[in-house]
């Protein structure tokens, strides 16, 4: 019997696990609706749903949709009906009224709020006032008094939620009505023993109640606007805390610390960029004591303490402003070496004090000067003439371009021999001369002769004398003009471009204006000037050691020959034994060239050539 009983129970058990097998496969909740189709596929009761909300339209199934046709997220009240602050209370329709006549959400826009009990339109979850008079539960000392009423001044004085008829204290100052002298001080106000706060007092009588009075012991102050701790009425600054007295009444207060503060508390005064309230007496900003110029309104400051302002817009301003300076006629306050009123940078002499201008830049004076318009570049004697402004024989050819510039009758040498054209017979050959003695001894001897040839012959020979006279004199006075020639042949083997051989040319016209060279020594030195010129660009000049190969020779006379080699002349002395200056030595610029005194001797080298040799000046 236990046997059958157990195996009817296994049988049982079979079925009921096989009886889910029997059911469609795609519908996992077995209510009839295929997955795929269920909106609920884990929920028998629900199936569709018509708006998406999450809601099912089966209004017996679980969680059914109230509003099934209108999307909503309400779960309290409703399901599935519009919810606008999201509080979980639909919002009230026609069919569904606010609370407290239905149940519908009546603070719609609210989510903290929902429902009004007592109608007074405060949410039940805020309302905290139960008697309805204005006062909240929290703060009414009596919470449940009458309904109908609400907490004036007029009946509540101190606003304690008792009416007065009904409240011991009124003003709620913690005095018993029956001992407050002042039983209608105003809220909060603290009080002294009789009741009594400052709003209800004045002690100093001047009008003002000792609560508003900032001096309630001053008749004479009540308001201190800046609250600087000075009454207004004696406080020069009133809208300033840092200032408040101001002793000489400039308008600058008397604390150092505080804004604007008086230099000078005790002197009246107005100036205001290096001081304030100091005596200004330009009115220029600048306090007399900080003033250079304490009486131009234009000027104020003098950096060099020359004399000369500084605003360039002022009177008389400085233009050298950082450099001490006298200079008062083309520029002011620069400096201004000889002190005769022209600035350094416009005097042409800056070292004589009886010159400024140089017109033609010729090194000579305008005062002076009696050729203002020299030629650039053109070497002026001391008279400031140069030998294209000269005619010393009055020929009409000017010395520059006269061969012969002492000799009246005669201006050109066209084939160089020393002859003038207009007495040289043979004009173009210079080897043959008016005078050729050769020609005339040989008419002689053949016995030919004319009266005339023996003449002729006659004065050659006296001729000849009187020349090597004149030789002697010459090679006296050669010595003197050698060296002249040995340092201007270096000055031109020194040069480094056809500017400086342009210079040299110019110092040349002044020897020979000054009669240091003789015209020929003049000829020779151009016609070296245009050899080297034209060999210029193949010629290497070293900075420190210049040197010149071929070595350049000339006889100028008889018995002169010149030697230039690495800035040493031979020959002549021992110039080669001197010991020159320092290379890093200094000096003048002047025509071209930089010039140097030392140990007694004159030293020069081509301009803007700094630590480079020396070479001494022989002239």
């Amino acid at each position: 019997m236990q046997v059958r009983k157990l195996r009817l129970i296994i049988v049982l058990f079979t079925i009921f696990l096989l009886v889910p097998i029997s059911v469609s496969a795609g519908d996992s909740d077995g209510d009839g609706s295929d997955d795929s189709e269920d909106a609920f596929p884990d929920d028998p009761t629900q199936w569709a749903d018509s708006d998406g909300d999450g809601y099912g339209d089966n209004a017996d199934g679980n969680w059914p949709d109230s509003c099934p046709m209108n999307f909503g997220a309400s779960s309290i009240d409703r399901n599935g009906c519009p919810d606008t602050d999201g509080d979980g209370y639909s919002d009230p329709d026609e069919s569904w009224p606010a609370h407290p006549e239905g149940n519908g959400d009546t603070f719609p826009q609210d989510s903290n709020e929902w429902a009004d009990t007592d109608e007074d339109g405060f949410g039940d979850n805020t309302d905290v006032d139960d008697d309805e008079d204005g006062v909240l539960d929290s703060e009414d000392s009596c919470p449940l008094s009458s309904l109908g009423w609400t907490s004036t001044p007029s009946i509540d004085f101190d606003s304690d939620g008792c009416m007065d008829w009904e409240d011991l204290d009124d003003d709620g100052d913690g005095f018993l009505d029956s001992g407050d002298l002042c039983p209608n001080t105003p809220n909060g106000e603290t009080v002294n023993s009789d009741g009594c706060s400052d709003s209800q007092l004045d002690s100093d009588g001047d009008g003002v109640d000792d609560e508003t009075d900032a001096f309630p012991e001053d008749p004479s102050e009540s308001q201190d606007t800046d609250g600087d701790g000075c009454g207004d009425n004696g406080d020069a600054f009133p809208d300033d805390p840092t200032q408040c007295s101001d002793s000489d009444g400039d308008g600058y207060g008397d604390n150092a610390d505080g804004n604007w503060p008086d230099s000078c508390p005790m002197n009246f005064g107005d100036s205001w960029r290096d001081r304030k309230g100091c005596p200004d007496t330009d009115g220029d900003g600048y306090s007399d004591a900080g003033d250079a110029f304490p009486d131009d309104l234009t000027q104020w400051s003098d950096s060099d303490d020359d004399g000369f302002g500084d605003n360039p817009n002022g009177n008389v301003p400085d233009s050298c402003p950082m450099n001490f300076g006298a200079s008062s006629i083309d520029r002011n306050g620069c400096p201004d070496t000889d002190g005769d009123g022209y600035s350094d940078a416009g005097d042409a002499f800056p070292q004589d004090s009886n010159e400024y201008a140089d017109t033609d830049g010729d090194g000579i004076g305008d005062s002076v000067d009696q050729c203002t318009e020299t030629p650039n570049w053109k070497i002026a004697n001391s008279n400031g003439c140069s030998t294209s402004q000269l005619d010393s024989d009055n020929d009409g050819v000017n010395d520059e371009t006269d061969a012969f510039p002492e000799d009246p009758s005669e201006s050109q040498d066209t084939d160089g021999d020393g002859f003038g054209d207009n007495s040289d017979a043979y004009v173009t050959d210079a080897s043959r001369s008016n005078s050729d003695l050769s020609s005339q001894v040989v008419y002689v001897f053949q016995g030919k002769a004319t009266t005339l040839q023996y003449a002729g012959i006659l004065l050659s020979c006296c001729g000849l004398g009187l020349t090597i006279i004149l030789g002697i004199g010459r090679t006296a006075k050669s010595k003197s003009t050698d060296k002249q020639m040995k340092s201007l042949l270096s000055m031109i083997a020194k040069s480094n471009d056809n500017r400086q051989l342009l210079v040299v040319k110019n110092l040349i016209d002044k020897k020979y204006l000054d009669k240091k060279i003789t015209g020929e020594q003049n000829t020779f030195l151009k016609q070296k000037i245009t050899e080297f010129e034209t060999i210029q660009d193949s010629i290497t000049i070293q900075d420190s050691v210049p040197s010149i190969q071929p070595i350049v020779q000339h006889t100028i006379t008889k018995n002169i020959s010149y030697n230039i080699q690495d800035s040493v002349v031979t020959g002549d002395g021992n110039i080669s034994e001197i010991i020159l200056p320092d290379p890093s030595s200094t000096g003048v610029m002047k025509d071209g060239f930089e010039w140097l005194q030392h140990e007694g001797n004159n030293y020069y080298r081509p301009a803007n050539q700094p630590n480079t040799q020396w070479h001494r000046w022989q002239g």
